[in-house]
């Protein structure tokens, strides 16, 4: 073995061991290939800067190899999306398939160049605040445009929905125009293809359009577009960005959520793992459909549309509805667009050939391109507009004593009207997997449904809320130099946010806001622990603790208690009299300092949300708050909030309400806020708990 080797590779299998070698030596990285048997110990192990671990080594030396190197590749089946979630809780960074491509293997080698010291290239863009922006370019290509497809999206007139490519060539990067409307410029020059030097600017447009700074070597500490997001960072590859995806709706659908609340957010999320225009859930209700299998298309009304009727309660073997030779019905039982909006008139029509063909023969179905010839005859569905569609079974094996027969409760259906974009085989994979658990989760929803129905009041409902009703503390605090104002609105009877503060006696007060995942009793017994151990964190940040450190132990200590299938986002923040102000967000959104005679802040520093990584680091953010100054932490069922139109209400327009109340009191401040979000409301039920607290330093 090569004890300068930059990579060890860890498999049985010596193809596989010798191609990926080979690969990479070609690239002039040196490689060693190991069995598990004779993997080395120590300083050995220690001296290698990345890993690619094959995912039928098991579990045992994943972890091993983890502990000790920086950067870990899991490399698996295709469509291994069970290794590949084990794979994240043990410690694997990305993911390379077996019949991996050299582009593939390309891009998993940058990141972990990237990740490992050798910083990637970034471009920069300036936003109206003049905060700079940066994202990596740490993959073997980016995509830029209007559309959210894109990988950087850019919301402006003059560029085009896919506007132009960032491709690694060799060494360098290179633009590329994708034949846009208003062109694309280096250094105010016109281009179809340009390299990119250190310092060029890429301008996508007009003289009004974004304007991009290629920087070859930013250092290590540049922030991606995810980090300024405040969200939890995706993983590096697209198949890992699908997994954590997954990942996220898996723990969120293991929640105590009603039936809606799971239709919601499998359609969301299926939406955004497709890069789909619609989604729709479409339930079996066990009556026989008498209207023949041809492409037909229909209008499918259900719940959330006019004129709609509740999904039916019966479940379907593959093959038809229970007891009979014939399909079972299908009902519309959710149906969102891109943006989340519910879908209405025509938005609604779509053939039901292949929802019938799923929902027949218990088998997913996509057609990436229905202008093909080996698509088959869809005349009913392109005239729809429809031009690329995915359709998996929501199949469930119930539980009890004996073998059951596995039913197909519906299928989960997504589409998407743009011919240059079809559906990838891989979107079928990630569907498939998430359609399987929402498929149980629906399931036990509609167990849990009935429940509810068959008592006056739940007790399990009634013990939430008296946890929630202790767990809340005064709305309202002062002391000679600070004031606060706070709330919580649970959309449900009981849900997941954290209110909460911790006054030391009048040297400084901690402010807790946080959203643990999922609603109802486990949720509401979740915050309350996570309460509890925020106060011991307050008490030992304010004993000089480290908080970065602490926040990482509870963070561990969250993921020990996997079981309870929970995790968190959090801001934490300590204000002294002094005014200055510590503070860690751990996956939230990101809190806003509105400055007595000054811009806007918005408060960043932090690191991924609690519960899911055991080795995530934090980040702790240091400020001042002068006299008059206001820091503004909320939860992000404010910036959802939905317009009749389903248009969100957003970052911006909770930034103009807060700069609008620059100068008044805590309590003004978040009335004038909560009254903003009521007024573009109009009356819409909120989807999701609401939590504001403003505080204001008096002196």
């Amino acid at each position: 073995m090569d004890p300068g080797a930059a990579f060890l590779v860890v498999t049985a299998e010596r193809g596989l061991g010798q191609a990926i070698a080979e690969a990479l030596r070609a690239k002039g990285l040196a490689a060693a290939v190991v069995g598990p048997a004779a993997l080395p110990d120590g300083p050995r192990l220690e001296a290698f800067r990345a890993a690619i671990v094959d995912s039928r080594a098991g579990e045992e030396t994943l972890r091993r190899v983890a502990r000790a190197v920086a950067h870990v590749v899991l490399a698996g089946a295709r469509q291994g999306f069970e290794d590949a979630l084990r794979a994240l809780r043990a410690g694997a960074r990305d993911y390379l398939p077996f019949d991996f491509r050299p582009e593939e293997l390309d891009a998993a080698t940058a990141r972990a160049m990237e990740r490992t010291g050798a910083a990637a290239p970034v471009l920069e863009l300036q936003d109206p605040a003049g905060e700079v922006l940066r994202v990596r370019l740490d993959g073997p290509s980016l995509t830029i445009g209007r559309d959210p497809s894109n990988d950087l999206r850019l919301d402006a007139a003059v560029v085009s929905r896919f506007h132009a490519r960032i491709l690694r060539r060799g060494d360098g990067f290179v633009v590329v125009d994708n034949a846009s409307h208003h062109g694309t410029y280096v250094d105010e020059a016109r281009v179809t293809e340009a390299p990119l030097e250190d310092g060029a600017r890429v301008r996508l447009g007009t003289l009004e359009a974004p304007v991009l700074t290629f920087r070859a070597a930013p250092g290590p500490a540049a922030p991606t577009l995810a980090e300024r997001a405040a969200e939890p960072p995706p993983g590096p590859g697209q198949e890992i960005r699908d997994i954590a995806g997954l990942v996220d709706t898996f723990l969120k659908l293991n929640g105590d959520l009603l039936l809606e609340d799971v239709l919601g957010i499998v359609v969301a999320r299926s939406i955004e793992l497709a890069g789909a225009d619609r989604g729709m859930i479409l339930l079996a209700d066990g009556d026989r459909d008498r209207g023949g299998g041809g492409d037909r298309g229909g209008s499918l009304r259900g719940r959330g549309s006019p004129g709609g009727g509740s999904p039916g309660a019966g479940g379907a073997s593959p093959g038809g509805a229970p007891g009979t030779g014939e399909p079972a019905a299908l009902r519309l039982a959710m149906a969102r667009g891109r943006g989340g909006e519910p879908l209405e008139g025509e938005g609604l029509l779509i053939s039901r050939k292949i929802p019938e063909e799923v929902l027949r023969t218990g088998t997913g179905v996509i057609r990436e391109d229905l202008l093909a010839p080996e698509a088959g005859e869809h005349p009913a569905t392109i005239q729809l507009g429809v031009r690329s569609v995915l359709c998996v079974p929501l199949r469930v094996r119930p539980a009890g004593p004996g073998p059951r027969e596995p039913q197909v409760l519906g299928v989960l259906y997504v589409d998407s009207s743009s011919r240059a974009r079809p559906f990838p085989r891989r979107h079928l994979h990630a569907l498939e997997s998430l359609a399987a658990e929402a498929a149980h989760a629906i399931f036990s929803s509609r167990l849990y449904e009935e429940c509810l129905a068959a008592r006056e009041l739940d007790a399990e409902m009634r013990i939430a809320r008296d946890i929630q009703r202790h767990i809340l503390p005064a709305g309202a605090y002062a002391n000679p130099w600070v004031e606060l104002h706070g709330s919580y609105q649970s959309a449900k009877e009981v849900g997941g946010d954290l209110l909460d503060y911790y006054p030391f006696g009048e040297e400084r007060v901690t402010v807790v806001v946080g959203d643990v995942s999922g609603k109802g009793a486990s949720a509401a017994i979740f915050a309350s622990m996570l309460d509890g151990l925020c106060y011991g964190l307050a008490a030992r940040a304010g004993q000089g603790q480290d908080l970065g450190a602490a926040a990482a132990d509870l963070n561990r200590y969250l993921v020990t208690k996997s079981g309870l299938q929970k995790f968190a986002t959090l801001v934490f923040a300590t204000l002294w009299a002094d005014g200055r102000l510590a503070y860690l967000n751990a996956g939230h959104d990101r809190p806003l300092i509105v400055r007595a005679g000054g811009p806007l802040e918005i408060l960043s520093s932090g690191g991924t949300i609690m519960g899911m990584l055991e080795e995530a680091t934090y980040r702790p953010g240091e400020a001042r708050l002068e006299p008059g100054d206001l820091l503004v932490v909320f939860s992000d069922g404010l910036t959802d909030a939905r317009a009749p139109s389903g248009e969100r209400f957003g970052a911006g327009r909770l930034l103009e309400a807060a700069a609008a109340h620059r100068g008044r009191s805590a309590r003004e401040t978040h009335d004038g806020i909560l009254a903003a979000v009521s007024r573009f409301g109009a009356g819409v039920p909120a989807a999701d708990d609401v939590t504001l607290l403003v505080v204001r330093k008096l002196r």
